[in-house]
């Protein structure tokens, strides 16, 4: 039996409602995971935080300047003809 366009609507609705309780609750168990294994390992916490101030130093230190280039001279070009 076909459905009404109200009855649809509210399908669609209840369906993205779960679908993103769903997908909160599958961030919240990842999240509420690494938190508890950086709470209870503290060798973990240090490598997190050895490997952000490994990132941020690469960031924050310029780049050495390269080796200035000097420019050679163009070379004269001569066309032959053929004839």
């Amino acid at each position: 039996m076909p459905m009404s366009v109200r009855e649809l609507d509210e399908t669609y609705r209840r369906t993205y409602r779960r679908l993103i309780a769903g997908v909160l609750i599958v961030y919240a168990t990842g999240f509420l995971l690494v938190f508890t294994l950086l709470i209870s390992n503290p060798r973990i916490a240090s490598w997190v935080t050895e490997a952000m101030q490994a990132e941020l130093a690469i960031t924050t230190q310029p780049a050495e300047p390269q080796p200035t280039r000097v420019a050679r001279p163009a070379q004269s070009m001569q066309s032959v003809r053929n004839d």
